[in-house]
């Protein structure tokens, strides 16, 4: 076929106004002259042919435009749509691994009230101290719940810290890994006794155990009961650490803390003793909670 040739608007309209006067001037010779009626009607389709093959061109044109934009409008709308949706569950998903997560949490810290004779308040951590020199956490209990100063708080792995101050619906917690916090311990293996101290980084120091106690790297420290704030039995931490003594006395060793002090978003308080605590391996799974 041969390529269609779209004349301008004002030729188009001088085209079409002179195809409409010969057409009634054929029309009146039509009854009187038969055979000029052929020749004229013959020489009109030939002329108007390009003409009426070009309209025909032009609306097939927008015919295909518009149904290319319409199909283009619903699938912009449908892309919007299916965008949206995406996004809606992809909150849902990271709220319900959330909700999860928190669930987990809270089962390790209620198998512990299970494995140990204790009794206390669980609470979620709201604010973290801004100061780079104090490490402690605010939770979201207080005096109205039955919490006090001086009450140990722990979490699903081990010793968290211990209340310093409170509100009616808030308290401060001071952490283990805090310069000012002190925690007799005692190495659960061979029972040599020394105090746990924090450095203000992620590990700990255990101090004053005797230059001829044995101590190795992987033993396991507990609360020994003794400083009147943490029962007896809780997991501390781990030996990663063994020096020799400096002066001849004591041993050097770093602990590294059960907690990971930088992620906590729930703790127990410990309210009270239920009976004595009997030591707990570490390294044993609280027992499942239905």
């Amino acid at each position: 076929m041969p390529p269609i040739n779209i004349q301008s608007p004002a030729r188009l309209f001088g085209h079409s106004l002179a195809l409409f006067f010969a057409g009634l001037i054929l029309s009146s010779l039509t009854s009187k002259y038969p055979e000029v009626a052929k020749i004229g009607h013959s020489m009109v389709s030939e002329v108007a042919y390009p003409v009426q093959s070009g309209m025909e061109a032009v609306a097939e044109g927008l015919e295909t435009f518009w149904d290319e934009y319409i199909n283009l409008v619903g699938l912009v709308y449908e892309n919007q749509r299916l965008s949206e949706r995406l996004v809606a569950l992809e909150a849902e998903n990271s709220k319900l691994l959330e909700f999860g997560a928190e669930n987990e949490r809270l089962r390790k810290i209620l198998g512990l009230t299970q494995s140990l004779p204790i009794a206390g308040v669980a609470a979620n951590v709201i604010g973290y101290d801004p100061s780079t020199w104090i490490k402690a956490v605010t939770i979201d209990r207080g005096s109205l719940d039955g919490i006090a100063e001086g009450q140990s708080v722990i979490d699903g792995k081990g010793v968290v810290g211990h209340i310093i101050s409170t509100t009616a619906k808030s308290a401060r917690v001071i952490l283990l890994s805090d310069h000012s916090s002190a925690v007799d311990s005692i190495i659960q293996r061979t029972r040599a006794r020394g105090v746990v101290v924090g450095s203000g980084l992620s590990a700990a120091q255990m101090n004053y155990i005797l230059e001829r106690e044995d101590v190795r790297i992987g033993d396991r420290v507990i609360t020994s009961g003794l400083d009147g704030i943490f029962p007896k039995g809780l997991f501390v931490g781990v030996v990663t650490e063994v020096n020799p003594p400096a002066r001849k006395l004591f041993r050097q060793v770093q602990v590294e803390p059960a907690s990971d002090f930088t992620k906590l978003e729930n703790v127990l308080v410990i309210a009270k003793l239920k009976g004595e605590i009997v030591e707990i391996d570490p390294a044993a799974t609280p027992k499942e909670v239905k």
